[in-house]
């Protein structure tokens, strides 16, 4: 909440300005292969912070995490409805819900007071969360989709020069160790997703006054390379498309926009809008495509005049 005062130079009036800022998810329509975003809208209307997290796979659905209970919670909205229904709730922040490669199970990562953090999982349909694995520096959580069966993991090591991607299975847990990135610089921030096909991640360091890297890493076989942003911005987010031909990325402010960028770094601007945040906006396509999840802030203000006060 912010707020902010102006009076008249006589001091008989005074009109106050009061503003919230609010994360929100949004919707909207994707052409031309991805490069054109139109009709976006609103889609969470409560008054409390919501940031989408994934789609569920028949593309009818948003899973997101809301702060709406006074903890973060896991919760889903129907595209076609104007209320979220839980989907895990309780003691305990929550982040990150993913889906399972089959679609069969929702896959998050919980807080432990001074323990770190665990992955959980619970059924699509609900029912009873279980852990699947657990560590001191979990940082993010992907899956690939079926006939694909890979899920990934991301942590940082102690010292914090490294971040390692380990894969892991929904009902087994921890598995191999499939590659680590050294962070350029210590405390910055960093982005990464895992191809639809779980073929490839891509990772982009938040490197201050240096160029706009995304590295693509392969998983298998192919040869990593590299795709340069041919626009100045500051990331603020990084996914895949559906087809893995190109990303999504966010900027932060003063240029908070998302950006469709090609792999040979061209960019179209998709969407622009004010915040008054440090980061900018995200962007998760469905499962077809034809839609995109929009992480974006909602100002909400109101002015008063007071007189004879």
């Amino acid at each position: 909440m912010q707020t902010a005062l102006n009076g008249t130079a006589d001091g008989k009036r005074l009109a106050v300005m009061k503003a919230s800022v609010e994360a929100d998810v949004y919707v909207g329509e994707l052409e031309a292969g991805g490069h054109r975003l139109k009709n976006p809208r609103r889609l969470t209307l409560d008054e409390r912070d919501d940031f989408p997290g994934a789609w569920t796979r028949d593309g009818k659905a948003i899973l997101f995490t809301s702060d709406r209970n006074g903890q973060f919670d896991i919760y889903k909205q129907a595209l076609d409805q104007d209320s979220a229904e839980p989907v895990v709730t309780g003691p305990g922040d929550k982040g990150n819900p993913v889906v399972s490669p089959d679609g069969r199970l929702i896959l998050y990562i919980q807080a432990v007071t001074g323990e770190g953090q665990q992955i959980m999982r619970v059924s699509i349909s609900g029912g009873a969360p279980e852990m699947v694995s657990e560590g001191k520096t979990i940082e993010g959580l992907r899956c690939s989709w079926s006939p694909a069966s890979l899920c990934v993991l991301s942590e940082e090591t102690p010292d914090r020069k490294q971040c390692i991607f380990t894969a892991f299975d929904p009902m087994k847990g921890r598995g191999r160790e499939l590659t680590r990135v050294e962070l350029q610089q210590r405390g910055q921030g960093y982005y990464w997703d895992l191809a639809r096909d779980g073929s490839r991640l891509a990772f982009a360091q938040e490197l201050l006054g240096g160029e706009r890297r995304i590295h693509v890493l392969p998983l298998s076989l192919g040869a990593a390379h590299e795709v340069v942003i041919k626009r100045d911005i500051e990331m603020a987010s990084l996914s895949w498309t559906i087809d893995g031909m190109g990303f999504f990325v966010g900027g932060s402010p003063p240029d908070a926009e998302l950006l469709y960028v090609n792999m040979d770094g061209t960019t179209d601007v998709l969407w622009k809008r004010e915040t008054l945040f440090n980061y900018g906006p995200a962007g998760i396509p469905s499962p077809d495509g034809r839609h995109l999840a929009i992480l974006a802030h909602t100002i909400n203000s109101n002015i008063w005049m007071l007189e004879n006060f």
